[in-house]
């Protein structure tokens, strides 16, 4: 179990100790074919997705679709109808995890519970920790340690705060990175665009030429939807693709940096510490596991250098 924080609330410790602990049941890192639907359906547990990739893949449940445009997190409650609809043009890796609130008896789960407040959608800038605790709960899923379990549930009680703080951000981060909520079509096929051709040269009057509009009314409209101006939003965006990089590959900060569009290393670094407040070689040592380098290219290395396998159930 977690040590007890003396500062933590009355409330947060009454979880854990009434038993409202993440079970894990199972888990995976599958790749899916072009084109697969999943769903509609409900589950009797909470699932956890993380898609490293933007894509044209579509979320939808209730009454709300997300377009999964960059990386994110997905967070299905039991009982809510919802579906998968998977990129036609290529296919889709994702890791996913499915686990239980276990409660002492029947008591019901507490209004003020944190996974109550923990949107359905969440860019993965919002919550990079969540990313790695997604993929060590794998690993240990996969080699199944001495007390795997409990330390599954340790770091999945992690991850619910970590999501459930990453609601209480500024709100333009909504805006920017959930381009089903209620932003023009024509924003959200430009922040498509550039997720789709970060590496490139992105013209910003080639975008304002796609969606119609003069350069000026183009930068208008995009800067009071999205928060920044466009060029600006195509720096957040290559400088969070490398957060990334930097956390999960070993690549060097010079070739991250050109594979996300900087031309110029030295360019990339001060960029990098503006947006991040450190050095990209600073954030990869606060917050890198070298154990996950190169997680989600794993098809391309030797299955027993991977953390986990490929397109096989972990767990139960």
């Amino acid at each position: 179990m977690l040590p007890t924080d003396p500062e933590r609330s009355g409330s947060e410790m009454g979880f854990t100790a009434r038993g409202f602990l993440p079970r894990y049941r199972i888990g995976g890192d599958f790749v899916i074919r072009p084109g697969w639907t999943l769903g509609p359906r409900t589950i009797r547990d909470y699932e956890l997705v993380y898609f490293p990739s933007g894509s044209r893949t579509r979320y939808q449940i209730a009454d709300q679709t997300f377009a999964l445009a960059g990386p994110c997190l997905i967070l299905t409650p039991p009982g809510i109808e919802h579906a998968y609809i998977f990129d036609s043009d290529q296919p889709i890796r994702h890791q996913f995890i499915h686990f239980m609130l276990d409660q002492d008896g029947d008591a019901p789960l507490p209004h003020d519970h944190p996974i109550r407040s923990i949107p359905a959608h969440v860019p993965a800038d919002r919550a990079p920790l969540v990313v790695q605790l997604v993929a060590s709960a794998l690993a240990l899923a996969a080699a199944q340690p001495d007390r795997w379990r409990s330390r599954c549930a340790a770091l999945l009680q992690v991850a619910i705060d970590e999501l459930a703080a990453s609601a209480a951000l500024p709100a333009r981060y909504d805006q920017r990175s959930a381009p089903a909520a209620g932003l023009p079509p024509q924003i959200i096929r430009a922040l498509a665009h550039i997720d789709e051709h970060l590496e490139t040269e992105l013209s910003i009057p080639a975008l304002a030429a796609d969606a119609g509009w003069t350069h000026e009314y183009f930068t208008r409209v995009f800067t009071a939807a999205v928060g920044l101006p466009p060029k600006q939003e195509v720096i957040r965006r290559r400088i969070d693709r490398a957060c990334e990089y930097l956390l999960l590959e070993a690549s060097s900060v010079k070739e991250i940096a050109f594979r996300v569009g900087f031309r110029n290393e030295a360019y990339f670094c001060r960029a990098f510490k503006r947006w991040k407040g450190v050095r990209p070689s600073e954030y990869r040592e606060r917050y890198a596991d070298p154990r996950l380098h190169r997680l989600y290219l794993a098809p391309a290395v030797a299955p027993e250098k991977r953390a986990h396998p490929l397109n096989v159930y972990l767990g139960d």
